[in-house]
Formats: structure tokens, C-alpha cells, sequence
């Protein structure tokens, strides 16, 4: 069932389109005051943002073979091959394995809290 349209609800919708309206001049003039102070302090003035160059920089040791860079590079430079099976590394399934995984490829040993708990009691 739609609500019945009320005095309250009209004069409402009529005195935001108002707001906005005369809002309107106010938020581009902070936006073009923001971006001139911010956006271009320090810069040269042959600095054309719209004309910069972004270069992305993979770490091969932190790769999980997710293959998100392979969709995202814009000139399809990228590309993912399938390792051995003895070389492939699978993200830890909880917290706690990367946790325990992490400190052992440290050299530390890490005791689980459950144990420590039970030598309390």
C-alpha cells in the first residue's frame, strides 16, 4: 500500500530541491577553491594531472595467484602462468595458520592458547 501524499511531504521535497538549488553555487566554488589549493600546490606549472603516467609494481613474494592484476592492467601487459604443484603456496585457511605459519617461517614456536588454558586448571 503506498503512502497517501501529504502537505508535509510535498512542502519537504519542495524545500530540498530549494536547498540544493542554492547550494549549488556554493559547493562548486569550494570544490574549485579545494582543487586549486590542494590538488596543485607545489606542482609545476606544466603539470598536467590528467596526462600523468601510473606504473604498477607487483611483489612476486606476496602473490597468491589471485589474478586481480592480470584484469586490471589497462594495456593487458600481465599475464599469469601455473605454477608446479610443488612451488604453489595456498593462503592460510584461519587467522590462527597464518599466525602459527608466520612465526614458524621465523624460527619461532608459538603456543597454542587452548593448551596454555589447560596447564592453568
Amino acid at each position: 500500500m503506498k503512502n497517501p501524499i501529504s502537505r508535509r511531504s510535498v512542502i519537504g521535497r519542495i524545500g530540498a530541491a530549494v536547498a540544493g538549488v542554492l547550494a549549488a553555487p556554493a559547493a562548486k566554488a569550494a570544490k574549485a577553491v579545494t582543487q586549486k589549493i590542494l590538488v596543485t600546490a607545489g606542482a609545476p606549472k606544466e603539470y598536467d594531472p590528467t596526462q600523468h603516467k601510473w606504473a604498477m609494481a607487483i611483489d612476486a613474494n606476496r602473490c597468491i595467484g589471485c589474478g586481480l592484476c592480470v584484469t586490471t592492467c589497462p594495456t593487458d601487459a600481465i599475464s599469469l602462468k601455473v605454477k608446479p604443484e610443488s612451488e604453489r603456496k595456498l593462503p592460510p585457511v584461519t587467522g590462527r595458520e597464518f599466525v602459527m605459519n608466520l612465526a614458524a617461517g621465523r624460527g619461532k614456536t608459538l603456543i597454542p592458547l587452548s593448551v596454555i588454558k589447560r596447564s592453568q586448571a
